[in-house]
């Protein structure tokens, strides 16, 4: 169960990943030339945003049905020294540039 959970994890945490990128293009169209492109990004936005709903609720069904309380530690503990890896590298950006540029 705990590579079920980790799967959807894996998942969500791809689409958080797109969900981030479309939102810094979405913030980068601006101009009455970029219209169109504005509105297939918020189309991908809502899209992405669905799927990320129905993961999330798919985490939480497998979570409830089977828990596998040393796997899922495990598989939190490794998506949370991802993020922290992430977030130290923004602050590291953010400290030495004051913007986030590099991660476009």
């Amino acid at each position: 169960m705990a590579d079920d959970v980790t799967k959807v994890m894996d998942e969500q945490h791809m689409l958080e990943g797109q969900y981030g990128d479309l939102i810094a293009k979405r913030s980068e169209l601006k101009g009455i030339s970029k219209k169109p492109e504005l509105l297939a990004t918020k189309k991908e936005i809502a899209i992405v945003a669905n799927k990320l709903k129905v993961s999330t609720k798919d985490l939480c069904s497998k979570l409830q049905d089977n828990p596998d309380v040393d796997g899922n530690n495990m598989a939190i503990s490794g998506h949370k020294s991802l993020l922290i890896e992430r977030l130290s590298d923004v602050m590291s950006e953010l400290n030495s540039n004051l913007n986030f540029t590099g991660f476009r």
